[in-house]
């Protein structure tokens, strides 16, 4: 018997080993404990219809780059054209054509199945893989044109980077007090300011107001959008009057140009914070919160200890001692009634209460366990106290009449009589001498 025959010869089911594939059900290409890439939810397989029903909300995405297909790829090697941001009107002309051998839009349908990737993407797969030119959703062959694009990529001349070159060279640059240089066009159009950590922040848009002296805004952003910087004023003399940070703190300046100063500053929960002083000595004077509570603050720049706080109630708290050693003095009510305290900070007690009609209402004991222990009324009464806090009780009660004139202040046997018949005529003891 041949090889060919024993193989083919029919076997019995019962001394057959059948081997089971495993169940593949559960496997995805799809990480699930990897965090996406997007905060949004995108595809990735894009048709031109699905290009053209696109929003902000569900965005077109590229499956190369997985950038979104509204813009040109932001890699270098991969972009096709020069073109910046819409909103950057005021870059040079020049800076506004195709890149050497890139001609055309930045997307482009790929393939039979009406699949779209941005043209550098689609150029860099026969660039980089020409034996795999193929769309990376579908497996179908890319469009020729793609090749004919990659051959004009391969063969332009390198242009670009001399170009660029001598634009940059063109460029006016003006370095302000704290070493930032501020770049404009030959117009003295502002295009960025590069600082010395290595932020280069672009401008991305210019509003002309003619009714206003022609001063010019103009916004200024990071290339990830972490740091806007807002400026106005005549042209090449722009002014920072605005700074909004990543997290919705936002800056505001005041001052001529490299010489603002920042009068306040407002975070994104509600708090507002007010400065006072020059460029770089700005102190902190006031904050404001959003339940309408505001501290004011006293002292130089990195050293204002708080003062006064008020509240929405209408009561007033006064502290003093330096920042962070702050201690209350008193509480001013609205009803008038002034309380006092005594102590160091977080251990402040109540020593005296003074009421809007004049009377006093004096304590003792540590904070918490205060307890009334004189009370003086405006008609010259006087009241003491025994007994453990909440428990106070009237021990004795006087009169201390006023004297009747200058001379009664210094003589203590006037007083004694006048006490005396305050009391109904018992004379009260002198003090030991």
């Amino acid at each position: 018997m041949s090889l060919l025959d024993a193989l083919n010869k029919p076997r019995c089911r019962s001394k057959v080993k059948l081997r089971m594939l495993p169940n593949l059900s559960g496997l995805s290409l799809v990480c699930p404990s990897c965090p996406p890439r997007n905060s949004w939810s995108v595809s990735t397989d894009t048709t031109l219809e699905q290009l053209i029903n696109s929003s902000d909300a569900d965005p077109a995405t590229c499956e190369v780059c997985l950038g979104p297909l509204s813009n040109d790829t932001e890699t270098d090697e991969n972009r096709w054209l020069k073109r910046p941001p819409p909103e950057t009107k005021q870059m040079p002309e020049s800076m506004l054509e195709h890149r050497p051998g890139r001609t055309g839009p930045w997307v482009r349908i790929v393939c039979e199945n009406d699949h779209v990737l941005h043209t550098g993407c689609a150029v860099a797969i026969i660039l980089t893989t020409p034996q795999a030119a193929i769309c990376p959703t579908c497996r179908q062959p890319l469009k020729e044109i793609f090749e004919q694009l990659a051959v004009e990529v391969q063969n332009a001349p390198p242009a670009a980077a001399d170009e660029a070159a001598t634009l940059e060279a063109a460029l006016v640059r003006e370095v302000d007090p704290e070493g930032d240089v501020w770049v404009y066009d030959e117009d003295r159009n502002l295009l960025r300011i590069e600082y010395e950590i290595g932020t280069i922040v672009s401008a991305f848009r210019t509003i002309e107001y003619p009714d206003e002296g022609y001063e010019r805004t103009m916004g200024l952003k990071t290339s990830d959008g972490s740091f806007k910087l807002f400026v106005k004023g005549p042209r090449g003399q722009e002014r920072k009057f605005r700074v909004e940070q990543f997290g919705g703190v936002v800056q505001h300046y005041e001052g001529p140009r490299w010489e603002e100063y920042m009068v306040r500053l407002e975070r994104p929960y509600g708090q507002v914070e007010h400065y006072l002083g020059p460029k770089g000595d700005e102190r902190l004077i006031r904050v404001e919160f959003p339940d309408a509570t505001v501290f004011y603050y006293e002292g130089l720049k990195g050293e204002e200890r708080k003062v006064r706080i008020e509240f929405p109630s209408g009561d007033v708290f006064y502290y003093e001692g330096p920042k962070g050693e702050e201690r209350k003095l008193r509480v001013k009510s609205p009803n008038g009634t002034v309380d006092h305290y005594e102590g160091p900070k977080d251990e402040e007690r109540v020593v005296r209460m003074e009421w809007s009609d004049g009377a006093v209402i004096y304590y003792e004991g540590p904070r918490g366990e205060e307890r009334i222990v004189r009370e003086e009324s405006p008609d010259g009464q006087v009241k003491h106290y025994g007994g453990p806090p909440g428990q106070e009780h009237v021990v004795r009660s006087e009169r201390r009449l006023p004297p009747a004139d200058a001379n009664d202040a210094d003589n203590p046997t006037r007083q004694r009589q006048r006490t005396a018949s305050s009391l109904g005529g018992a004379l009260p003891p002198l003090p030991p001498s």
